[in-house]
């Protein structure tokens, strides 16, 4: 269920984004109150969804350079 919840996060986000890249790494998009739970589970990390743990909860996951 969680996985079903974050791919279609990221699908909705894909289908919302506009032609200027505005990404900012070092924030949680999701909100970090969403990321903590991936946090403590170690999915920052999982392969599977890193990529997608890298863009929406970046300050959590501690991906900041």
């Amino acid at each position: 269920m969680f996985y079903f919840l974050v791919l279609s996060l990221l699908f909705v986000n894909v289908l919302t984004q506009d032609g200027a890249n505005t990404y900012t790494p070092c924030l949680d998009k999701a909100g970090s109150s969403f990321c903590v739970k991936p946090f403590m589970n170690g999915m920052c990390h999982d392969e599977a969804v890193k990529e997608l743990m890298q863009e929406v909860c970046a300050e959590t996951c501690a991906f900041c350079p």
